[in-house]
């Protein structure tokens, strides 16, 4: 049995196999014909730059048989390729299942290096869907559940091969919580020496994506079901403030590439040279972290709690790094705070003793990915237990 781990984000898709180290994978897809003609030769030998795929499954199925390209390839092929939407929910957006079947197959192939396996393999899914999609209340689980489960067989058509697999079972978890159980968990499942502080009270979780933005409370390390949020206001809105100011500035448009420059570094490409735009990034984060704020006051006041009741916030994702860059002398350049502690500022203007944690030795973005391991872990050692 293969246990694979995914973690479909609005920029990539994380995954890992077997409980080993996290890879990326593109997840941007594009539907072409069956029979088309794609006569685009890959840059690499690398699965990413190979990323034309024939995906059948057996018995019913809302999303195959069906052919994509991925990654580079469907950069090549379209200007258009879709990636995961804020506009619908992720447990029914074609581009989430592609992303989750693509990274399967590529840790078969992975696996394949490692040790000896033989198809068709046995997959056991484990995956994260925003909070709001993983209440009881919705059918969401059982509908990821009932899509995913199945034997499949991918054609590898740019690789000449093919790749045969059974998924066996599928076990959603909630983003956000994920995060929270990457602070307060070491890898070897252990608790944070520091984070035992936080073991009895609320804990605001708030991972801040590119396309969203989850809450969730914790009380007593448990995760309150109802509390469970997502805000469709993602750190693509400090791409769109920055545009803005660029072209007030500058005068001129933009590249998506260029922008996303902008944002982490704090410098604008210009030429065969940069621009300094630390300033204006500075205010479009501290207008996000407004927006943001005001979304968490309704949050508390939905869920019938004050702000001070709250001992931290636990923040992740790209929202919780600051922008910089690398200078000439290899040293690190920083040019902006973080969102996170433009958010600290308006919280502590209305309690200035909630704690605000950043991810403690956890890539930020891979937050949820690690918290998904670490769950998937534990649910095989109680399984084990059972048996």
């Amino acid at each position: 049995m293969l246990y694979v781990c995914t973690d479909q984000g609005a920029s990539s898709t994380r995954f890992s196999v077997n409980n080993s180290k996290v890879y990326k994978n593109p997840n941007n897809f594009i539907d072409v014909g069956i029979d088309d003609d794609i006569r685009h030769s890959p840059y690499s030998s690398d699965f990413v730059d190979n990323m034309d795929l024939t995906i059948s499954k057996g018995g019913d199925s809302d999303f195959f048989p069906k052919r994509v390209l991925g990654g580079t390839l469907a950069e090549r092929y379209s200007s258009s390729s879709a990636k995961p939407s804020m506009l619908s929910n992720k447990s029914r957006q074609p581009v989430n299942y592609y992303s989750i079947i693509s990274s399967v197959v590529n840790s078969i192939m992975i696996s394949e290096d490692a040790e000896d396996i033989k198809e068709p393999v046995d997959v056991a899914c484990y995956m994260c869907l925003p909070p709001v999609e993983v209440t009881s209340n919705n059918d969401n689980e059982d509908y990821v559940k009932n899509q995913l489960i199945g034997s499949y067989r991918v054609k590898l058509n740019k690789m000449d091969r093919e790749i045969e697999f059974n998924i066996k079972e599928v076990n959603v978890y909630a983003e956000s919580v994920l995060a929270v159980v990457a602070f307060l968990f070491n890898q070897d499942a252990t608790q944070r020496t520091e984070m035992a502080k936080y073991n009895k009270g609320y804990i605001l979780g708030f991972d801040l994506g590119a396309s969203t933005a989850d809450l969730v409370l914790i009380k007593d390390r448990r995760f309150i079901e109802h509390s469970g949020y997502t805000c469709k206001l993602g750190g693509n809105i400090i791409d769109d403030l920055m545009r803005s100011e660029i072209r007030r500035k500058f005068g001129t448009e933009v590249s998506n590439d260029d922008i996303r420059e902008a944002v982490r570094t704090g410098r604008l490409p210009y030429g065969s040279s940069y621009k300094d735009v630390s300033e204006e990034l500075k205010r479009c984060k501290k207008q996000y972290a407004g927006m943001l704020f005001e979304k968490i006051e309704t949050y508390f006041a939905t869920n019938n709690l004050g702000l001070q009741s709250i001992k931290a916030v636990f923040i992740s994702g790209g929202g919780s790094m600051q922008s910089s860059y690398i200078d000439e002398n290899s040293k690190e350049v920083v040019t902006s705070p973080s969102v996170g502690e433009y958010i600290d500022e308006k919280i502590k203007e209305v309690c200035d003793s909630i704690d605000m944690v950043l991810s403690p030795s956890v890539n930020p973005r891979e937050c949820n990915i690690v918290g998904l391991i670490l769950s998937m872990n534990a649910q095989r050692k109680k399984n084990k237990a059972k048996a």
